[in-house]
């Protein structure tokens, strides 16, 4: 009896800490995180809203006999990869400036962007090339038109400016082409503040030692994009280390996130949208 007696208590005792372990293992993250990132070294740049680039776009040629503006609102796409893209067609306004006097038409183009941006160490680089095409009446005659820009740039972070270059060519079927290339060093961002961004850790659950859940990241632009979490929990350090994948337009980004055993964010580090992340709180 005496036997049976201990065999119960030590069975007992057992899972009682059985219990105990799992009640440890299901204390890890849960519900809702946020964390700024300030830091421009950890900057992410949202190339798709910036209205220079976009809405107010503009593509210049200057030569010694000759200066041909074109302006149009084009859509960029920066997907999580870091890769640039667009096309479609759009009202192109052109003004040729040569010896005959100003030339102010309008017609429809048809334009193509591709790019990709990068990042390290608070500073980014940048390069796109666009072309438009279409056709109008220049010189009493129907002709076909096109220019090309390519652009590559740097930013950097810390003080907010832009260096870079483009190459431009225009031509016109019958009348020739002219060509030009400009650069500029250290020239303010005047179309944004700067490239804070914002993650939040939504709906986190633990189950045993597994975490769940979604992301949003918002970028300066206000653009929000989703992610999925996936992680562990380590019962023994209570800590917790989550891989943010992107979805959808955030898709070939991804954050690794730490977080401590006072169950706040302690780090974030990756890439997301082309661009490097790494930064501690």
């Amino acid at each position: 009896m005496k036997t049976a007696g201990r065999l119960s208590w030590v069975l007992g005792l057992g899972a009682l800490l059985t219990l105990v372990n799992w009640g440890v293992a299901q204390s890890g993250p849960t519900g809702n995180y946020q964390v700024n990132v300030g830091s421009p070294a950890s900057y992410v740049w949202d190339l798709s809203g910036i209205p220079g680039l976009t809405t107010d776009y503009s593509l210049e040629i200057d030569s010694d006999d000759a200066s041909v503006e074109l302006y149009f609102p084009r859509d960029i796409q920066h997907a999580g990869s870091g890769k640039i893209s667009g096309s479609g067609v759009r009202t192109v306004r052109m003004q040729l400036f040569d010896e005959g006097g100003l030339t102010d038409i309008e017609f429809p183009g048809t334009y193509k962007t591709t790019g990709v941006v990068t990042s390290s160490r608070g500073v980014c680089k940048v390069t796109m090339a666009t072309t438009v095409t279409g056709s109008a009446v220049l010189d009493g005659l129907n002709r076909r038109l096109s220019a090309t820009e390519n652009l590559s740039a740097t930013v950097n972070n810390g003080s907010l400016t832009v260096s870079g270059k483009t190459k431009t060519k225009a031509s016109a079927s019958g009348l020739g082409s002219i060509s030009s290339t400009d650069s500029w060093v250290d020239q303010p961002m005047d179309d944004v503040v700067d490239g804070s961004w914002t993650l939040r850790l939504l709906n986190l659950v633990t189950t045993r030692n597994k975490v769940t859940g979604t992301a949003e990241v918002t970028l300066h632009t206000s653009a929000v994009h989703q992610y999925s979490v996936k992680g562990t929990y380590n019962a023994k350090t209570q800590i917790s280390r989550l891989v943010v994948t992107g979805l959808g337009s955030a898709k070939g980004g991804n954050l690794t996130v730490t977080i401590g055993p006072d169950n706040r964010v302690t780090a974030v580090k990756g890439r997301i949208f082309g661009q490097a992340v790494d930064v501690t709180f």
